[in-house]
């Protein structure tokens, strides 16, 4: 192989691992802003009376969260907050992660809006969202 071959080859595999480099970090990157956000699991299903929304809270305080109801819109805010002594622990692995929250849901021109319950217990967040009686607009 000739002396030219051999650097149009090297150029090519720094120029391939430059790009892997790059596109590795970029994806490091990612993957360690995803570690420090934290979105609870929600599970929607429906009943003959009502639609249930759960969320898995742990930690979360009753008065960390919030419902609003906005054009048919439901949201669903909250924090669960870190522990007060995190700073002055030393701590050898950390994989819970702490944060704010939102999620929001369309909701259907069948429920009965002001009849939205929620409860937190067990660190679950239940949102019953009643219909409306058949009929009734």
């Amino acid at each position: 192989m000739s002396n030219k071959n051999l650097d149009d080859m090297e150029e090519l595999i720094s120029f391939h691992e430059r790009f892997n480099k790059l596109f590795q970090d970029e994806q490091n990157e990612l993957a360690s802003q995803r570690a420090y956000t934290w979105q609870p699991a929600f599970d929607i299903y429906e009943t003959e009376k009502e639609f249930v929304i759960k969320a898995d809270v742990p930690g979360v305080k009753e008065n960390d969260v919030s419902l609003t109801v906005d054009n048919e819109v439901l949201t669903i805010k909250g924090e669960r907050k870190p522990n007060k002594d995190l700073e002055r622990e030393f701590y050898h692995c950390m994989e819970r992660c702490f944060g704010k929250f939102t999620r929001s849901f369309v909701l259907p021109t069948t429920v009965n809006i002001n009849n939205i319950r929620a409860q937190l217990y067990d660190g679950v967040l239940i949102v019953n969202i009643p219909k409306r009686e058949p009929g009734v607009v």
